[in-house]
C-alpha cells in the first residue's frame, strides 16, 4: 500500500481514500483466508496506526518496501507453505485497491486517470517481487 500510495501525489482526500481501500482489501483477504491460518492471523486486524507508522518509516526507499514484501513471503512460506499463494494474492490485491482508490490528475474529480503511470510502475515492481 505504501509503495503505491507514495508513487505520486493524490492529495489529502486521495490519500484517505487509498488508506481506506487498502484497509478494506486487507480485511477482505483475512476474511477469505482459512480460519486460524497465518494469513488470517496476520491480516485479521486490518490496517492500524502502528502498522502505518512502521511502514511509513520505510516509505522513502522502494527497495526496502520490496524487501519487506519478500521477507513476508519467505516468512509465510516457512511457517505455512499452503498460505503462500493467498498471501501473495492479498499483497497484490491491497496494492491494486490502493492504486484504484482515487483518480490522479484532473480537476475536482473531472478527468485524471484511475491508475497513474507511477502507480502502475509500483504495481509492476510488486508483482515482479511476488513472482
Amino acid at each position: 500500500m505504501m509503495m503505491v500510495a507514495t508513487a505520486d501525489r493524490s492529495g489529502l482526500l486521495g490519500s484517505i481514500q487509498e488508506v481506506q481501500a487498502a484497509s478494506k482489501a486487507l480485511q477482505a483477504a483475512a476474511t477469505q483466508a482459512a480460519p486460524g491460518s497465518v494469513l488470517a492471523s496476520a491480516l485479521g486486524g486490518g490496517l492500524n496506526a502502528e502498522m502505518l507508522k512502521g511502514v511509513k518509516a520505510l516509505a522513502p526507499s522502494k527497495d526496502k518496501l520490496i524487501d519487506v514484501v519478500k521477507a513476508g513471503v519467505a516468512a509465510v512460506a516457512a511457517k505455512s507453505p499452503g498460505d503462500v499463494r493467498a498471501y501473495k494474492d492479498a499483497i497484490l490485491s491491497v496494492a491494486k485497491a490502493t492504486a484504484e482508490a482515487a483518480k490522479d490528475g484532473g480537476f475536482l474529480g473531472i478527468g485524471g486517470t484511475l491508475v497513474s503511470k507511477d502507480e502502475q510502475a509500483s504495481l509492476d515492481t510488486i508483482a515482479a517481487a511476488l513472482a
